[in-house]
This record gives C-alpha cells, sequence and structure tokens, in this order.
C-alpha cells in the first residue's frame, strides 16, 4: 500500500480502505501512532499528516497540507532539513537529526526526525518522516545542565549574588521553554 496515495480519513465514523485477505490495515496503524508521520513533495509541502501531527502540531489536515514545512522550522533546522535532503539525494538512504519546531500556538517543540526518499517510477518523488516529540527529554537536560552549573558556583565558594543571577537567568531559561 502506498501510502502517499492512501485516501485520509476525515472522521473517525468513516471507515478506513478495506484490508485485502492476509493483509493489515496498515492506514489505521499509520493514522494511531503515538508519533508523526508525514510526507513531503520535494519542494518541502506537507502531503500527509497523521492524527499525531494534527495533535502534536496544533494544525489541522486542511491548514496544513500544501504547506511548506519551513514555515514551522527555525531557521537553523530549515538549513539542517536542507542538508539531510540533500544527503538522501546523494546517496544515503535515511538520516536522523533534530529540529525545533514552532507550533499553530507559538509554543516551541523539538522533535527527533528521521527521514528517507519516496520513488517514484525509480525517480525522487517526496519525502517520508517520522518524528517524536523530544521535548520533555530536551527540557530535561537543559534542567540538569543549568542544576550542575549553580552546584558549580556553590562548590567554589562563588559570591551569593553571582549563584542568584544563575538560578534567575535558569528560572527565565525554564519558563521560556
Amino acid at each position: 500500500m502506498d501510502l502517499t496515495s492512501a485516501e485520509i480519513k476525515n472522521s473517525p465514523d468513516e471507515p478506513s480502505r478495506a484490508a485485502e485477505p492476509g493483509e493489515f490495515d496498515y492506514f489505521d496503524l499509520v493514522e494511531d501512532a503515538n508519533d508523526v508521520i508525514y510526507t513531503l513533495d520535494l519542494n518541502g509541502r506537507l502531503t500527509f499528516l497523521n492524527k499525531a501531527a494534527e495533535r502534536i502540531t496544533g494544525y489541522s489536515r486542511q491548514e496544513a497540507l500544501g504547506t511548506p514545512i519551513d514555515e514551522w522550522l527555525d531557521p537553523e533546522s530549515r538549513r539542517l532539513s536542507d542538508e539531510m535532503l540533500q544527503q538522501k539525494l546523494g546517496g544515503c538512504p535515511r538520516t536522523t537529526y533534530e529540529v525545533t519546531l514552532r507550533t499553530k500556538d507559538g509554543r516551541r517543540i523539538f522533535l527527533e526526525v528521521s527521514t528517507r526518499l519516496l520513488f517514484r517510477q525509480g525517480v525522487p518523488a517526496g519525502i517520508q518522516g517520522i518524528a517524536r516529540d523530544i521535548t520533555g527529554r530536551k527540557r530535561a537536560e537543559t534542567l540538569e545542565r543549568d542544576r550542575n552549573r549553580v552546584l558549580e558556583l556553590v562548590a567554589s565558594a562563588e559570591p551569593l549574588e553571582s549563584v542568584l543571577r544563575e538560578l534567575c537567568l535558569l528560572v527565565e531559561r525554564q519558563l521560556s521553554g
């Protein structure tokens, strides 16, 4: 089954495509996955996304389809995404990397993305991606790094003013996400 040409269910009441004998209904598997599953054309425009993508980004399918993914990525993530596309076009079968994305409500989230080229008649025609929200993990790493920095200041007998300044910066970083 070619997921890029699968018909998308518009509501939970609509039946999914009937599986042939001995075949799983892979569309439901993709639709109900916890990770984001999506496809892009070679211009970077979204051509498919599952329910997890809607839930995590806040964009409905209607809003998202046809949108350049770059509109959601921060500048560094755009550059990295372009670099990964060039690697795939150069023969690398799959690339895995981290990007920062802005959700519809303006939140900044971190995704670990694994992508590969899709081929049509032997010619690259698009990109298939699976993305996992790693925002919680990234925030925990930042918190641990900041906590260690404050402990270093305390252990090195830094003046209380320096320790408090660092604590204020830590709190600001945590609040700003």
